[in-house]
């Protein structure tokens, strides 16, 4: 089909979106028409020349929880060697392992939405004129 009625920053958006949910196995992973089951003309730079459209918020995000990550594997070393009752020492080395699963749970989340982000911006879908 004709993409020359259609928001193309909408379009992109949701072509990213259905193509990290996996909707287009069905088409050799290419993204497609839900009418007329046309394949979408998109052109991606490589993946190294992605992170430019990353903002920086998005890696001040990741950077944030990757020193959370690190300052919990310090915690749980100091809870470790300090000169504390056992139980105490189990609770802390719990916290942390509870602590540390959902912050890292955060990094994979926030690096996903990077690189979607990513993909986004930088893909380029070419307009098929109205036959």
């Amino acid at each position: 089909g004709d993409l020359s009625t259609v928001h193309h920053e909408c379009l992109k958006k949701w072509i990213v979106q259905e193509s990290n949910k996996g909707s287009f196995v069905s088409h050799g992973g290419s993204p497609y028409c839900k009418i007329c089951h046309e394949k979408y003309d998109i052109v991606l730079p490589p993946s190294k020349l992605l992170f430019p459209h990353v903002p920086t918020r998005r890696w001040i995000k990741v950077g944030l929880l990757i020193v959370a990550v690190c300052g919990l594997c310090v915690a749980a070393q100091q809870a470790v060697y300090r000169d504390i009752p056992g139980y105490l020492q189990g609770l802390v080395i719990t916290g942390v392992i509870v602590m540390g699963l959902i912050l890292l749970r955060h990094l994979v989340l926030a690096l996903v939405e990077a690189s979607a982000h990513a993909r986004m911006t930088a893909m380029v879908i070419k307009n098929k004129t109205p036959d």
